[in-house]
């Protein structure tokens, strides 16, 4: 019989050391930790570097953004490509550190707060601006919560914009946001109490 802990495992969409475990498998099938390897020994590039520029192409890609989506399919997927390195190179080089889960998800968190502001004044439609507030505002309750290294707000429509299908991606987000959100949510409880019976009065 499945317990509420398994469940938990099971569902979980935030379970960064098995989803980090998944990409090291396929950036080690993908020889990607050997291209880690060299950009160590014969570069200057850290991690953080990668950060800083990837934000910055991210930022770039606001002015290709209902004008060459062709241009900005390819920018988005370099994004994410990007997005997924920094992380995997830090711990290659074994510097991995909380500050830097923290500053990739931040940033991650500003561009996602930029493509929904520009979208939602390209659309001039309500419950975008709605979207952007819901996006902010959990962004917000996570930090409270102490777990903005841990999860941020889901940010589904930047794949849907790598297909043009910009519309349709914000009314992705925002079904898929708050569901994340709840479910994150609730993990985080079962895991407490998971780990609260244990304990020895």
């Amino acid at each position: 019989m499945v317990n509420n802990r398994k469940l938990g495992e099971i569902f979980s969409l935030n379970g960064l050391g098995e989803l980090y475990e998944v990409k090291g498998e396929v950036f080690k099938r993908l020889k990607v930790a050997k291209f880690c390897l060299f950009l160590e020994k014969n570069t200057f590039i850290r991690p953080d570097h990668i950060t800083v520029f990837n934000f910055f192409l991210g930022v770039f890609g606001l002015v290709l953004l209902f004008k060459n989506p062709l241009a900005l399919s390819i920018l988005l997927i370099v994004h994410f490509l990007l997005d997924n390195l920094d992380g995997y190179y830090a711990r290659v080089r074994k510097i991995q550190s909380r500050y830097g889960r923290y500053i990739d998800h931040v940033a991650d968190f500003i561009i996602g707060v930029l493509y929904l502001i520009v979208s939602a004044a390209h659309y001039g439609e309500a419950w975008m601006w709605i979207l952007l507030m819901l996006f902010c505002g959990e962004m917000f309750i996570l930090l409270g919560l102490g777990s903005a290294e841990d999860k941020f707000p889901s940010r589904v429509f930047l794949i849907f914009y790598i297909f043009g299908w910009y519309r349709l991606g914000l009314v992705v987000q925002a079904i898929v946001q708050p569901l994340s959100f709840v479910q994150y949510l609730a993990v985080k409880r079962m895991k407490g109490r998971h780990f609260g019976s244990g304990r020895v009065n």
